[in-house]
């Protein structure tokens, strides 16, 4: 379902999808561009996302704010993420940006290590590099768990990147 404000066309209308695994309404994010002709801009948002009629769209992927995080339906339910429309293009580079991870341990790599899933019970000074060893041995999905919130104290003693709140 899409509503527009009395700011459209500078703003995206809003894009409600219904979450069949979970029965309920989310919020779509559009990859809206404000340069592209203001009459043309859903045109090209709904384009981009693929729409396919009443099926709604071809390719979603799930995250915050608009900002795609997986790409993966099952996780996305899981972590509550709002679903995000994307385009081919967004799917290709998804595929070569994998693809590029593991080529030079093509061959070199378990199908044991492939299929892991690693649980790694805190994130700190050890817990943080230990993940990130697993992940350059390729261990297949690595879930991180820690109830501390990331601090200015705790940066010096561990791998972490983004940004502290």
């Amino acid at each position: 379902m899409l509503a527009a404000s009395g700011a459209y066309p500078e703003t995206p209308p809003l894009v409600l999808y219904l979450d069949g695994r979970k029965s309920e309404t989310k919020q779509v994010h559009l990859r809206w561009n404000v340069t592209s002709e203001p009459e043309k801009r859903l045109a090209e948002a709904l384009a981009d996302a693929r729409l396919t009629g009443i099926d709604g769209p071809r390719h979603f992927a799930f995250g915050r704010s608009g900002t795609v995080l997986t790409g993966r339906s099952k996780l996305g339910s899981e972590l509550d993420l709002e679903p995000v429309l994307v385009g081919d293009e967004f799917i290709d580079y998804a595929n070569k940006v994998g693809e590029g991870l593991f080529a030079r341990s093509r061959g070199v790599l378990t199908d044991r290590m492939r299929r892991a899933h690693v649980l790694i019970a805190g994130c700190g000074s050890v817990g943080s590099y230990v993940a990130e060893h697993f992940v350059r041995c390729g261990a297949g999905e690595v879930t991180l768990l820690d109830p501390d919130t990331v601090d200015y104290a705790n940066l010096s003693r561990a791998i972490f990147f983004g940004r502290v709140m």
